[in-house]
């Protein structure tokens, strides 16, 4: 994930995302608006839901409510309470762009295993910014 702009007042964040032959996300949010959209290339994306009342923020219970190819201009467009996996499954790089509600690479993001239920927590950063330690 490569940042591309932000404004001072970090009110959004536009990505470029390079994805490689066989590479996946894990399944996660990003707590913000998002939109998200192909380039380049195809990608399979499932979309998940919390079924449970959130009330425990080391477990939830997700399940799959949709699963689609995403190809050249196809645009994902999620909500605060998004959660998604996204696969490249072509022989061939995807690339993507990506435009958050925040600061994606400094924010506190959660994963979700679809089995134990377990969930963790992580920041992403960025692959072409140097991360400020003392922010943290």
């Amino acid at each position: 994930m490569n940042l591309i702009h932000m404004p001072r007042d970090e009110a959004f964040s536009i990505i470029g995302g390079v994805w490689h032959p066989g590479q996946t996300t894990p399944i996660h949010d990003h707590l913000t608006w998002a939109l998200i959209g192909v380039y380049d290339g195809e990608e399979r994306e499932a979309l998940f839901r919390r079924t449970d009342d959130g009330s425990n923020s080391k477990i939830a219970k997700i399940e799959k409510v949709s699963e689609k190819i995403n190809t050249k201009g196809h645009v994902t467009v999620l909500g605060h309470r998004g959660i998604h996996r996204v696969d490249n499954i072509s022989g061939k790089s995807t690339t993507s762009i990506h435009v958050y509600g925040r600061d994606i690479g400094y924010a506190e993001r959660h994963s979700y295993d679809p089995v134990t239920g377990e969930i963790g927590r992580f920041v992403s950063g960025y692959c072409n910014v140097l991360r400020d330690t003392e922010r943290f």
